[in-house]
């Protein structure tokens, strides 16, 4: 054992090590992370002496060390107990006096501790770790007890008297992966040399449940937003059994090799590497993912279940001459929650252009009755701060509705509501509003489920934002000729400027050719360190090109600050286009995203042209692309970003086919080497000179031949 717990505490120490660095640079402003910082390194200090103790066995500091573990154990044990007080960071604060007394009496029996004696007499080692201890050593268990029954007695009334009842079912969670560790502490320091006269399990035993537990509490407040307890486990148990299932029987078979023999000889070291090799290929190919199924056999049923119903969306019919038809629509969109989801009751209201205010139109179950909304309600107000779905624990956990949340809770609570999905326009006007019940089961709406609506809500709002919109259109007659169509959906689309952030400067050049579609394009803010530039080209289809113009303008405004990797933005465009009722075409397209912070460019390709990249320093040009198909095309095809580091000064290309498939009249196409050449001689000028000098050349090369495709470019710089 003396190896492996060696071995186990080095690798305890590196973990916990990730942790603190983690809460420090994430969550640095969050006093619970600042605490569990501290924690953190307290354990490492424990870790380290417990290492020291078992490297230098023959030290004349045993003695030392050994009073140093159990000082940073009973200050361990402080420090948690503090923690299960100020968390999660939203509750109410202790009393002055349930934190006081607990560190004077703690602090009082730790300095005993290092101090004297009369905890720890004397360590010495004869084989093993011998602790010698002091009179008054039973009151360091007393103190140490009262500690540890102070912190679950504080977890435990908060798991029944929290408001956040989605968090409050995570609380419990996490109150028995606490007792899980204790379990195991009972175990190994009682049960196992009691019982079975097993001792020499003791420091890994402690070691392994110590890490359990800062493991749990690392989960629970790295984000409050997406604890999930249970999926959290179901992994942690997974793994161990995937890594239990590879290591003994490897382990054993190489242990007691020697007791296989064929015809007398012991078997070929050559032959049992082969088993090994067939036991691990087989386990990967058959066992590995019917465990992986068996547990996450939930989740599964809910990606079915999820499939089945968006199909089921993009099946709703376009005939919107029928009288009937929002009734068709609302029933086909808004009832499916109930069946699908167990959702007891919901309630949509329409926003009344008219009367200015959100009127109600078609619930199922109860219906959810609230007073006049109307533009200036202070629910109104919180979610155009929001924009995406609002779960009632978000008013706990997402600190832009701290100056709303008391007014907010009060709605939830005297309606019943515990979801709230808005539905915004192109325009970024709140158009709609779907407010959800209670689940049938009574169960809190777990993160899987908000994800699901979230989806949702995007699909319902390009539905419900398309079908206003035509109907617009058809009330001014626009729809007279696809072309005033195109061009009046252009004229939303389009930005009138890219953002830019510290970083990076940027141009655009944007010639109008098509009347029938074209080119989209777009940069968003995601984080004040991050930066995506959005590229598509939606093909001369009409007002098809219109449609697939708005819905990839929805998904890269809505909530751009979600899509931290170009790819996650592309299956969001893919999965939203592949299930619409307004288009079954397919859209190239190309992605990236610059962090200022990391200096790192990263990028995914749709089909789309690659990204024409210029390192400043080498004077090199060189094509970023990744493998991805069109969007729209394959529902279930997965996105795959790319990355590069980024100097000063280097400058990126981003091109529509509509550039180099521009021909002169003596029908030589525009080539990609005269941008190239530009940019290698004015390598210095800024994004904005290079466009217009870019401009001036294309200009002057096609002259009198008009191009028939819209003609995009744009040129940013790393400053």
């Amino acid at each position: 054992m003396y190896y492996i717990d060696i071995s186990i505490i080095i690798i305890a120490i590196l973990v916990i090590l990730y942790y603190a660095v983690t809460n420090i640079v994430k969550r640095y402003q969050i006093a619970v992370n600042r605490l569990f910082f501290v924690i953190c390194i307290t354990a490492i200090l424990l870790l380290s002496s417990m290492l020291y103790q078992f490297i230098q066995v023959n030290s004349p500091y045993l003695t030392q060390a050994g009073r140093i573990i159990y000082f940073l154990l009973i200050v361990l044990t402080l420090l948690l107990f503090r923690f299960v007080q100020i968390f999660p960071r939203w509750e109410k604060r202790a009393p002055a006096w349930l934190i006081v007394l607990p560190i004077l009496a703690g602090a009082a029996i730790a300095l005993l501790t290092l101090f004297s004696d009369l905890i720890i007499q004397k360590v010495t080692y004869t084989g093993s770790l011998n602790f010698t201890f002091g009179r008054l050593f039973i009151l360091y268990v007393v103190i140490l007890g009262l500690s540890n029954l102070g912190s679950f007695t504080v977890l435990l009334s908060k798991t029944r008297t929290m408001e956040n009842e989605s968090f409050k079912y995570q609380l419990f969670y996490l109150y028995q992966g606490i007792n899980a560790s204790l379990i195991i502490i009972l175990i190994v320091l009682f049960l196992l040399p009691l019982a079975f006269a097993i001792s020499g399990l003791s420091n890994t035993g402690l070691i392994i449940s110590g890490m359990i537990i800062i493991s749990v509490l690392h989960y629970a407040i790295i984000d409050e937003r997406v604890v999930d307890f249970k999926q959290y486990y179901l992994r942690a148990i997974y793994w161990i059994t995937i890594a239990a299932l590879l290591f003994i029987p490897v382990y054993l078979l190489v242990t007691y090799k020697s007791i296989f023999t064929f015809s007398g000889q012991q078997i070929p070291i050559v032959i049992i590497a082969l088993i090994i090799f067939l036991y691990l290929f087989l386990f990967f190919r058959t066992i590995s993912p019917r465990i992986a199924k068996l547990f996450r056999k939930e989740y599964y049923d809910l990606e079915r279940n999820v499939d089945e119903f968006f199909e089921e969306l993009a099946q709703i019919s376009d005939n919107e001459e029928d009288e009937q038809y929002w009734d068709k629509f609302f029933s086909s969109t808004i009832d499916k929650l109930e069946t699908r989801f167990a959702i007891s009751r919901a309630s949509f209201y329409l926003y009344n252009s008219t009367s200015k205010e959100f009127v109600y139109s078609y619930s199922f179950g109860d219906k959810i009755k609230l007073a006049e909304i109307n533009e200036s309600h202070e629910l109104i107000i919180a979610l155009r701060e929001h924009h995406g779905v609002l779960a009632r624990s978000m008013l706990f956990t997402e600190e832009i509705f701290s100056m709303h949340r008391d007014a907010l809770l009060k709605i939830f609570n005297d309606a019943g509501i515990q979801v709230i999905l808005p539905f915004f326009n192109y325009e970024k006007e709140m158009i709609g509003l779907l407010f959800i019940g209670q689940l049938k089961n009574n169960k809190s709406y777990s993160n899987t489920i908000l994800s699901v609506l979230e989806l949702y809500r995007i699909q319902f709002e390009l539905t419900l934002a398309n079908s206003i919109l035509l109907e617009e259109v058809k009330a001014t007659q626009i729809t007279k000729h696809d072309k005033i169509v195109v061009k009046s959906i252009k004229k939303k689309v389009k930005p009138k400027k890219l953002k830019q952030i510290d970083g990076i400067r940027m141009s655009s050049l944007y010639i109008d050719n098509s009347e029938y579609g074209g080119d989209f394009f777009d940069s968003v803010v995601i984080s004040p360190q991050e930066l995506c530039i959005f590229i598509a080209n939606t093909l001369d289809l009409g007002v098809e090109s219109s449609m697939l113009a708005l819905e990839l303008y929805t998904v890269l405004h809505m909530q751009p600050e979600k899509y931290h990797l170009p790819e996650q933005m592309l299956n969001t465009m893919n999965w939203v286009i592949a299930t619409s009722r307004f288009s079954e075409k397919y859209v190239p397209a190309f992605s990236c995203i610059f962090s200022s912070s990391s200096q790192e460019l990263l990028y995914a390709s749709a089909a789309f042209n690659p990204l024409i990249f210029f390192d400043y320093d080498s004077e090199l040009f060189s094509e970023l692309e990744t493998r991805g198909v069109p969007i729209g095309i394959d529902r279930n095809f997965s996105y795959e970003s790319e990355s590069i580091k980024v100097s000063s000064n280097s400058i990126g290309v981003l091109y529509s086919d509509g550039l180099h498939s521009s021909f002169n009249k003596e029908g030589e196409s525009y080539s990609l080497g005269r941008i190239k050449d530009m940019i290698r001689l004015n390598k210095d000028e800024t994004p904005a000179v290079l466009a217009r000098k870019v401009y001036a050349d294309f200009q002057n090369f096609v002259k009198e031949t008009k191009p028939i495709n819209d003609v995009s470019l744009i040129i940013f710089k790393i400053i």
